[in-house]
Formats: structure tokens, C-alpha cells, sequence
């Protein structure tokens, strides 16, 4: 697979729509696959913590913990992490081992792919809470207006 075709793939995935744990552990076995990596990981954010949460291609290379910061965790030898950062939120981790030079490349182009798709993730669970929240206030509103009309 080219590194045309492996990006490609990747964008495949990400826009397919569905369930997104599922779509991330799909893009980690297309990368894995694409870039004949031993294992591919990505590490992320979970909604509304600052927790972090792996999706690994094998599966059994996904840590089954919840941790507050995979970067802190001992690399593997020769393993390329990419920071899935926009603007000055860590949304997540991409790592992969043993990748050549121009894999560790792709590897970053990946990475920029996954990163809008992480943050739409955290709008979207952000958007949740905001509208429950919005939802409580009105329904408070609603009983708030009765007793006054009942009081009367």
C-alpha cells in the first residue's frame, strides 16, 4: 500500500460515519496495515475528563487502563509518538513501533487526520452536556412558573 493509498484509506474511515471507538480501532489496523507496523495505538481523551484512553491494532497492545497522561508512559524502543494536539488542547496520542523514516512521516500525516475527528468527538460530548444542562434550567423554569401561578 502507498503512503497515497494509506492516507486515502484513513479518510475512508474517519467520514464513514458510525460509532467512533469502532472507526478509531479501524484506522489503527489500517495504519498498522498500511505502514507494516508491530503495533499502532491511539491514545484518547475521554469526553469531559482529562483521562486518556487506548485503541490499539493488535488489541492486545491497548493498555485496558485509564491514564491521565500516555506520554509519560515508557516508549517502546524505536516507537514514533505524535501528539494529537489543535490549538493548546491535547485531544490524544497516535504512537506506533517500528515504522521507517518515511513511516514515521505518514504516521504524522495520520495523525493531522485523527485530530479534527478526536475534537469533533469532544464538541459533540461538550454540545451533549450543554443542551442537558439547558434542558434541566428549562424544565426548573417550567416548575418555577407553576407555583407562582398555583400561589396565585
Amino acid at each position: 500500500m502507498t503512503a497515497l493509498e494509506l492516507v486515502g484509506s484513513v479518510a475512508r474511515i474517519l467520514n464513514a460515519g458510525g460509532d467512533a471507538d469502532a472507526a478509531l480501532s479501524e484506522t489503527a489496523r489500517a495504519i498498522r496495515s498500511g505502514l507494516d507496523a508491530r503495533a499502532v495505538t491511539i491514545w484518547v481523551r475521554s469526553p469531559g475528563s482529562r483521562t486518556f484512553y487506548a485503541i490499539a491494532s493488535p488489541p492486545e497492545a491497548a493498555s485496558a487502563e485509564v491514564i491521565p497522561a500516555p506520554w509519560a508512559l515508557p516508549a517502546e524502543p524505536g516507537a514514533t509518538r505524535v501528539p494529537l494536539q489543535r490549538a493548546d488542547e491535547l485531544l490524544g496520542q497516535l504512537e506506533a513501533a517500528g515504522l521507517s523514516a518515511d513511516g514515521a512521516r505518514v504516521l504524522r500525516i495520520a495523525g493531522d487526520m485523527v485530530t479534527p475527528f478526536l475534537a469533533s468527538l469532544q464538541l459533540t460530548a461538550a454540545l451533549g452536556r450543554e443542551v442537558e444542562l439547558r434542558s434541566l434550567e428549562i424544565e426548573e423554569q417550567r416548575r418555577f412558573t407553576e407555583l407562582v401561578i398555583d400561589c396565585l
